[in-house]
């Protein structure tokens, strides 16, 4: 009875076999778009902290905004924050100063403790300053990484954390907005 089930068995295995190598064969692939090209991400700025337990690095597409992501190197713990998005070139047609990877930054304190980075404001935000023709400000982030807590500081140029002293950083703020006939200053470094 047993020989007779398998040779009733093999082709309907057979048969269910074919129909789903039919069915996964109908699935059409589809020509890559405009959106699928736009949407792809790549990650600038790599970062490894003096200790070795943190790794963190730049991810941005080519529109919209990108992210600076702290990600432990022996745990789960990852803090994810808003790059914004780098402003669009001048209309002279330049490239852009700053940018994913130009303009921002990632870094570590010597310790290892802190972590810091650059960002500009996210797309709505451009969206508004380009229509008040206004100008793209960059602003610093600085994460304490033993618990994810954030401080952000407006109007910054650059940063660097004290090689001494772990726990100071200096921050290079851009000049008030009246020192260039109130249009305020540029963003990039």
């Amino acid at each position: 009875m047993l020989p007779r089930m398998k040779r009733a068995l093999l082709p309907l295995l057979v048969v269910l076999g074919m129909g789903c190598a039919a069915a996964v064969a109908q699935t059409a692939k589809r020509p890559i778009r405009l959106d699928d090209m736009l949407a792809w991400k790549s990650i600038n700025g790599t970062a490894l902290s003096p200790n070795g337990q943190w790794f963190a690095y730049l991810e941005g597409g080519a529109v919209g905004d990108g992210s600076a992501v702290f990600r432990q190197t022996h745990g789960a713990t990852v803090y994810r924050f808003n790059l914004g998005e780098p402003p669009l070139p001048p209309v002279s047609g330049l490239p852009p100063r700053g940018g994913i990877g130009g303009g921002t930054s990632i870094r570590f304190s010597s310790d290892g403790r802190f972590g810091a980075y650059l960002a500009f404001p996210t797309h709505a935000q451009q969206a508004d300053l380009r229509k008040q023709h206004k100008p793209s400000e960059m602003h610093a982030g600085i994460v304490n990484l033993a618990t994810g807590m954030q401080a952000t500081f407006a109007r910054v140029r650059r940063f660097a954390f004290s090689s001494s002293n772990p726990d100071w950083i200096a921050i290079l703020k851009l000049p008030p907005a009246a020192a260039n006939g109130g249009r305020g200053a540029t963003a990039g470094p």
